[in-house]
């Protein structure tokens, strides 16, 4: 037999443990590359301007410093987890303009000779009381001056400059550009509780007159003596073009707040929270400057007394400017990308505050019927005009409309005249002569016409009989009408 003398036996143990120490390193490779694949997957799915990933090597773990509050890629989740609807605002980026259809009004002195108008829907504008003979007016407007990435914005101008003796608005002067939003929207804040959420606001700003100016976040309590309670805040514009600014507010876990009250089922459509940004507010809506601490304080306050830093915008030369868009409130200490909003959608959440049966861009009084008479009378009539036959009876003269949108509140509903404009009638024709304007009945411009009922969801509108006299046969109602149900 031949023995193998000049070679060491196989041990089959040391060939396993030689095996499984490469199978081990192997894992170990194959470990530390997907370790290393992970964090460039991290770094990747965050700004790396942002936090700051670090890996120890000695004890194997990753860390992560963050260098600012602001998450800028668009995949990760955020603050509050979630994606959509995460904007408590609604048309923050003054998309839609129901109301006035980018035409200027003056505040206070406008068609409804009011001090708070609404301009694009959901905003409104206030500049009251005020003196007579100092007032300042404010014209405001939806404007197409928008910063790169919305197509529009709410323009505030001085339009006659507050002239009251010294450098500051009137005491009782309260001008601002605002929103409220519905109780029952903000549930998920947790205000008056242990567990309040920290929100940030975000917004852009475009001024004509540079330095510092204020705002507010307002909530209700259940409080008569006090039922507000106010976080004021403050930014500052350096250029005449467009900034973007941010603002974190901590959440009120005071417990007179409204917001976690057991009161929501049953006033939950009322005001629950303001956002309003100062354009020149007097002594009686401010606070000392020892107390401007940006926490919760009782009261409606948005500006700080007597303050020389603030930027008492009624009180500029007439033209000045403030422009303002793209305004997110969200949960969180971060702040998001604007969440923009397909328009048809945007339009069908501020119908639950105002609708109008009138064309998307004619605004209530315009006159929208073709005047000429003759041939397609009819058919020339514009979209959302009202038809109420009356065969035989005159005595029956209603119609009912229903809303595309089921209102926040039973809403004032008004009824426009589509041959003139005049609010509170109808046109009202004889129906059995095709095409023909002439046999309008009483001149063409007649008949009241009442909104006889109304609710959420319809309206029923009744011409006044009475006024009718010797009708015809079979007639027929021409009307525009819009419905307001916002909160004032």
């Amino acid at each position: 037999m031949t023995t193998l003398s000049s070679y060491n036996p196989i041990d089959p143990d040391e060939c396993i443990g030689d095996s499984l120490a490469t199978i081990n390193d192997a894992f170990i490779e194959l470990f530390n590359r997907t370790y290393d694949l992970s964090i460039l997957a991290a770094l990747t799915a965050i700004d790396s301007s942002t936090i700051d990933l670090n890996r120890n090597l000695a004890t194997n773990t990753l860390s992560a410093d963050v260098i600012t509050r602001s998450i800028k890629n668009k995949h990760i989740a955020f603050d509050g987890g979630q994606f959509a609807f995460r904007n408590f605002l609604l048309n923050g980026a003054m998309t839609i303009d129901q109301r006035y259809c980018s035409t200027p009004l003056i505040i206070p002195t406008h068609p409804t000779n009011i001090a708070r108008a609404y301009s694009a829907d959901r905003w409104f504008c206030e500049c009251s009381p005020q003196t007579p003979a100092t007032a300042a007016t404010i014209k405001v407007f939806r404007d197409t001056d928008a910063p790169l990435g919305f197509a529009n914005s709410v323009t505030l101008s001085v339009d006659t400059t507050q002239i009251n003796a010294g450098s500051f608005p009137e005491d009782f002067t309260k001008a601002s550009l605002s929103q409220v939003i519905e109780l029952k929207d903000l549930a998920r804040l947790k205000y008056g509780t242990p567990f309040a959420e920290t929100t940030t606001l975000t917004f852009n700003v475009k001024t004509s007159v540079v330095g510092r100016y204020s705002g507010q976040i307002k909530v209700k309590t259940n409080l008569i003596a006090t039922p507000y309670r106010s976080y004021i805040f403050s930014y500052e514009t350096t250029t005449s073009d467009w900034e973007t600014k941010t603002i974190t507010i901590s959440g009120d876990n005071n417990p007179v707040s409204l917001i976690s009250s057991s009161a929501l089922p049953t006033i939950g459509n009322t005001e629950g929270l303001t956002v309003s940004f100062n354009i020149g507010t007097g002594n009686n809506y401010g606070v000392a400057a020892s107390n401007m601490t940006e926490t919760w304080i009782d009261g409606d306050f948005i500006t700080v007394k007597n303050s020389p830093t603030l930027i008492p915008f009624i009180k500029q030369a007439p033209g000045s400017t403030i422009k303002i868009t793209g305004v997110q409130l969200e949960i969180g200490n971060c702040n998001t990308p604007y969440e923009h909003k397909p328009e048809a959608l945007e339009l069908q959440l501020c119908q639950r505050y105002y609708e109008k049966s009138y064309p998307k861009e004619r605004k209530a009084g315009d006159v929208l019927q073709n005047t000429s008479g003759g041939a397609g009378f009819i058919d020339n009539l514009e979209d959302g005009e009202v038809f109420a036959k009356i065969p035989g009876n005159p005595t029956e003269f209603n119609t009912t409309q229903k809303y595309q949108t089921e209102k926040r509140d039973n809403p004032i509903v008004t009824v426009y005249n589509p041959f003139d404009g005049t609010p509170a009638q109808s046109l009202i024709r004889d129906g059995s002569v095709a095409n023909v304007l002439t046999s309008v009945v009483n001149s063409g411009v007649v008949t009241t016409a009442l909104p006889k009922r109304s609710n959420t969801r319809k309206c029923v509108i009744q011409v006044d009989q009475s006024v009718l006299g010797a009708a015809p046969a079979s007639l027929i109602s021409l009307a525009h009408w819009v419905a307001d149900s916002e909160i004032y």
